[in-house]
């Protein structure tokens, strides 16, 4: 696939298979900031 028509971002990891629960910018602030809060 030609790099400027691949997909990017999200669609980019839709189109890997990836669940959106695997994407971090789909969560809610809240849900966000308690899994930061947790990272090393």
């Amino acid at each position: 696939m030609d790099p400027v028509e691949a997909p990017l971002g999200c669609d980019r990891a839709a189109a890997c298979g990836v669940e959106a629960d695997r994407v971090v910018n789909t969560m809610p602030a809240d849900e966000l900031l308690a899994w930061a809060a947790d990272a090393p």
